[in-house]
């Protein structure tokens, strides 16, 4: 139903336009093929944050991407430009999907979270109540601390005054300290669980889109902040920040409102192939290719990899990839004799390639013109 409103918008508005759907890979396929594998789009919001922050990445770095938003913050880990990919695919709750997905972490904590006073501390979030008081809304929120501190000199200043001298009476702190309190807690709050994020990605081995960094431990050296708030917060960040890396940064994404739909835009379309080969049993096929086909004996690895190759092609112009953009790759190859007896009856290969997710061809340029803004 989704898919034929937007179609029928389209028509009716005399837009001829192709539709691209963001994965969680942070690739892109077309909105026709998505209703083959729609569970492939989710947690394609943070993808899409990861994509926009890549251009900005300083070569060579390790830096982690936030995208504060309203309700959650997303965060997520750049090595040398290139994204982590979760190895075991994205979760949903508990469960492991195995579709592959970047690594991100979401927390409930953003600008319109609502914030309440337990045994003289704030809490901020997980709930969110509407807007900020500051833009109409009825709970207090970091948006209004922001706007006491004169951050923010927009919407109702009287009202986010009012929401967050509540919680500064219940802090016993005059309204600036309240306001000051409450941008640090969330400040440090995103920090602790950058820090979290961290930690859990050094205890297993690090992956990223491109390749596997055995033994590699994530030190960042540089935070990317975008979202509605990320020009307010960057200051925090920097202040409040105890990593020691020498010249560590934190640094706003040009246009960090809609960096994340920049990157939704520049990702290239993305697929992957997986090609078994029996050669005792002369098959090949690729089951979620629905291919299959038989080979004689004397067939090998590399004829394994040209025919996936073959297959990835076919299957990203389908997904609405264009010819320049196919940037594949060999992800995995194996092959292994198989034995009777003392015999020697056969070879099991095993052949994976991919589309390398990354942005489009020609992305320098519009980055390059969003540097010069400088600004959100």
């Amino acid at each position: 139903l989704f898919y034929e409103a937007v179609q029928k918008t389209l028509v009716e508005k005399g837009l001829d336009v192709p539709i691209h759907i963001l994965k969680a890979d942070g690739g892109t396929m077309s909105f026709a093929s998505s209703l083959q594998s729609p569970g492939e789009t989710i947690t394609s919001g943070p993808a899409a944050s990861i994509m926009g922050a890549i251009g900005f990445a300083s070569p060579g770095r390790e830096v982690i991407t936030l995208d504060i938003g309203g309700t959650t913050t997303d965060m997520a880990v750049l090595l040398n430009q290139a994204p982590l990919l979760n190895p075991v695919g994205g979760t949903l709750g508990n469960y492991t999907t195995l579709l592959r997905s970047l690594e991100t972490r979401s927390i409930g904590l953003g600008g319109d979270s609502c914030m309440t006073v337990s045994e003289g501390e704030v809490r901020i979030g997980p709930e969110r109540f509407g807007p900020a008081m500051v833009y109409g809304g009825s709970h207090p929120t970091p948006t209004d601390a922001l706007a006491v501190l004169g951050m923010i000199s927009d919407g109702d200043q009287q009202a986010a005054a009012k929401g967050i001298q509540e919680v500064a009476t219940a802090l016993n702190l005059s309204l600036k300290d309240g306001a000051r309190m409450i941008f640090e807690t969330a400040c440090r709050r995103i920090l602790t669980e950058i820090h979290k994020m961290v930690d859990q990605i050094n205890s297993k081995p690090v992956y990223t889109v491109h390749e596997l960094y055995q033994g590699k431990k994530i030190d960042p050296q540089e935070i990317l902040v975008m979202g509605g708030p990320a020009e307010y917060f960057v200051r925090g960040l920097q202040e409040f920040s105890d990593f020691r890396v020498s010249n560590f940064k934190v640094k706003v994404v040009p246009k960090c409102k809609v960096a994340n739909a920049v990157g939704a835009a520049l990702a290239r379309t993305t697929c992957e192939v997986t090609l078994f080969a029996d050669t005792r049993q002369g098959i090949i096929s690729a089951p979620q290719e629905n291919f299959r086909e038989s080979v004689g004996a004397s067939f090998t690895k590399a004829r394994a990899v040209h025919k996936a190759m073959d297959l990835l092609e076919q299957k990203a112009l389908f997904k609405g990839a264009e010819e320049e953009n196919l940037e594949k790759e060999i992800v995995e190859e194996l092959e292994f004799n198989m034995v009777e007896g003392f015999t020697t009856t056969g070879k099991n290969i095993r052949v994976k390639v991919q589309v390398k997710p990354g942005l489009i061809q020609g992305y320098d340029e519009a980055m390059t013109k969003l540097r010069r803004t400088n600004s959100c």
